[in-house]
């Protein structure tokens, strides 16, 4: 019995971004909206905002600047995506909760101090923005050297009203990250942002200003007739706060706005945003980012390796791979397929079959790219344990479910190899305080020879025993434990399990009353059973089938308590089997 953590999700790619590009138009112009918006990792209904967001700046295309700033409690967690001058805005916007938005950073509160507002209001502030006329354009080119890691911006702004002679306004310019796979509390409330290996899609990450005057902008002259131009240049870091800085998921933002940091008056009249050229971009780099899918399978099944590759440079148009279980046999296989420059792709591999040992794994190595004439990346192999399910010897299972404090949040099912469910609970009942609260267990019937998946699901995202209390789920079967998971913290975690061809015969053989314990065990493990008169024989055996320890008990009577060592056995599950004149019960254990 293993257990993996595994979030549901589908591919959300890089989403176009404002052309606004020089020269900056010199005719009047509505404003553009630029929506502020605080949010946090740990933010239950924060995704819920990312999407009400999209949504507007989808249906305003190059008209709504979106600025993802990770600040308040919700985002002290890792990765750490919050900055220096998110915390300053988060001070300044004085959020009453997360997430809270700020459009254009006018007030919206009684008392005119606050300049963030509930998600719920985003959509009529913006809209008023789109629909008012602006006094200034802004417009914005940037180029970034990948050798170097150097950006070079220069904005561009026009007074098509100006301002009365002494007036001043501030220029931000500031840089977004887009793509960036992570965690993400909730993230259900936002499906189109959660990628197939069930990470979650980050766009419109906050990374700091490059301006002149840092948080609170660059003096300019409102008043002036002429196009304003500023240039800024600026070497990207390699990692913020321990979070990479990827070159090619970057686009850059410019907003002129009054009133520096005064909460009354920082009025943001309009803002644009425009993604990079590259320069002296390498050839074609490929790097092997890790076997990011499920590896869970009851015995016989085959696996299907899902690989994430990232590039480098240059467009992709072709990998070739190379793929082994347990160090056997290597199979080759071809992705013929384009991965854009400093992009990614998950490619999916044929499927592979395998005898199972006492331990397995999976291994995925890039072997060339573009036919050889593109580079491998500093990472060519990953690999993956493959978690072989138990093998129940009983028809009849027992699922028990513990929760912790936020019972309503969690929910479990049991399906078969026909993803039909034949056992489910939850949600269960909140309580007033955090614990362990066991539930109500449920019975269900199982076949033979046939595999089952056990998922449980938390709609918070954060699983067990997140402070609240400790959470557990167990499938009880032929009186051991054959499914279990102790704690998770993301949306889902899944284990495997699969009856035996037997099942149905040791129903009937259970009468000898078997015990194995312990169960997992280390050195030693004991085997319990009423024999009826006779010769029994005991056997260890592998899930290859293997027998890797055995003995014979003869003149058998009564209860009998063998121990059988087991020190030197690989790590992994076996099957431990009584038999006598034909007829068996086996249970199994698993070896640390």
């Amino acid at each position: 019995m293993k257990k993996t953590l595994l979030l549901v999700s589908s591919f959300f790619s890089l989403l176009a971004v404002n052309a606004q590009n020089l020269p900056v138009s010199q005719l009047a112009a509505n404003k553009n909206a630029v929506l502020e918006e605080l949010t946090g990792i740990n933010c239950q209904y924060c995704p819920d905002g990312h999407k009400r967001a999209q949504a507007l700046k989808n249906s305003n295309p190059d008209r709504v600047v979106l600025v993802n700033v990770h600040a308040g409690s919700y985002a002290n967690t890792t990765p750490n995506l919050k900055t220096t001058h998110g915390d300053l805005l988060d001070v300044f916007f004085n959020p009453s909760g997360y997430p809270a938005g700020s459009v254009q950073r006018t007030p919206h509160s009684s008392d005119m101090t606050a300049i963030a507002t509930s998600r719920s209001n985003w959509a009529g502030q913006v809209s008023a923005v789109l629909g008012a006329t602006s006094p200034v354009n802004v417009a914005l080119d940037a180029t970034v050297d990948a050798s170097t890691r150097q950006v070079s911006v220069t904005v561009e702004v026009f007074y098509t009203s100006p301002f009365t002679a002494g007036t001043n306004h501030y220029l931000n310019v500031g840089i977004l990250q887009n793509n960036f796979e992570g965690p993400q509390v909730g993230s259900s409330l936002n499906p189109t942002a959660i990628l197939p290996n069930g990470n979650y899609l980050h766009q419109h990450i906050f990374r700091g200003y490059i301006n002149t005057g840092g948080t609170w902008g660059e003096s300019i002259d409102a008043s002036s007739a002429g196009v304003i131009t500023k240039t800024y240049t600026y070497t990207l870091p390699a990692t913020i706060n321990g979070v990479p800085l990827e070159i090619g998921q970057l686009e850059f933002f410019a907003f002129v706005h009054a009133g520096h940091n005064a909460a009354t008056t920082s009025q943001i009249y309009t803002g644009a945003e425009t993604a990079p050229i590259y320069t002296n971009v390498p050839p074609a780099t490929a790097s092997n980012a890790g076997i990011i899918n499920s590896m869970d399978v009851c015995a016989g099944e085959s696996i299907i390796p899902v690989v994430k590759v990232t590039n480098a440079g240059e467009a992709i148009t072709s990998i070739d791979f190379s793929a082994s279980i347990n160090g056997g046999t290597a199979v080759p296989y071809t992705y013929n397929g384009t991965i854009p420059q400093f992009g990614s792709v998950e490619v999916t591999l044929p499927s592979m079959s395998f005898t199972p040992q006492g331990t397995n794994n999976v291994q995925v190595i890039i072997t060339s790219v573009n036919g050889g004439a593109g580079s491998i990346g500093t990472v060519s192999t990953s690999t993956k344990v493959i978690n072989i399910g138990s093998e129940v010897n009983s028809l009849t299972g027992t699922a028990k479910m513990t929760t912790d404090r936020y019972g309503s949040e969690l929910t479990w099912e049991i399906r078969n190899s026909s993803n039909t469910v034949v056992a489910s609970g939850g949600p269960y009942t909140n309580a007033s305080a955090s614990g362990a609260y066991p539930q109500t267990d449920v019975n269900f019937t199982m076949v033979a020879n046939e595999c089952y998946t056990v998922k449980i699901m938390d709609t918070y995202g954060d699983g067990f025993d997140a402070g609240t209390g400790n959470g557990d789920f167990k499938v009880i079967a032929g009186g051991v434990t054959v499914a279990a998971v102790a704690t998770f913290t993301g949306s889902e975690a899944i284990d495997k399990m699969k009856t035996s061809s037997s099942a149905a015969i040791n129903e009937v053989t259970a009468a000898i009353g078997m015990e194995v314990y312990p169960n997992p065990a280390m050195d030693v493990v004991n085997v319990k059973f009423e024999a009826k008169g006779g010769d029994y024989s005991l056997a260890i055996t592998d899930l290859a089938g293997r027998v890797v320890k055995s003995t014979i008990i003869a003149n058998a009577n009564g209860i009998q308590n063998v121990v059988l060592p087991i020190e030197g056995l690989v790590a992994g599950n076996y099957l431990i089997t009584v038999a006598k004149d034909g007829a068996t019960f086996t249970q199994n254990v698993i070896v640390r």
